[in-house]
């Protein structure tokens, strides 16, 4: 029973720490079972499996708030609406991850 509220309080920590992370980078979110989203564009390839040459052909320094959020959604197969202003990087938001499921 120790164990179980332990890992409820890991798994609420996490959470906000999620939030905290959203919040920060103004990423608002609706729906349900979203994943977190990316900082890092080499967590594209360690969570999700996108391949080296394509983070490699990758030359923004780090994703964009939209792209944070879009790119795993999208590679979870899931419906999106992104709305973010001009130049924001939704392109690249959508094309990473269709490229990815056009390799596969």
């Amino acid at each position: 029973k120790k164990q179980k509220k332990e890992a409820e309080r890991i798994k609420e920590l996490y959470a906000e720490k999620i939030n905290q992370f959203r919040n920060a980078n103004k990423i608002n979110v609706h729906g349900s079972d979203i994943p977190s989203p990316v900082s890092e564009w080499i967590q594209l390839v360690e969570e999700y499996g996108v391949s080296e040459t394509m983070f490699n052909n990758i030359t923004y320094p780090r994703p964009t708030p939209v792209q944070m959020q879009t790119i795993p959604l999208m590679l979870n197969n899931r419906e999106v609406l992104s709305c973010a202003p001009t130049g924001s990087g939704k392109t690249a938001a959508y094309l990473i991850p269709i490229l990815h499921a056009l390799k596969a």
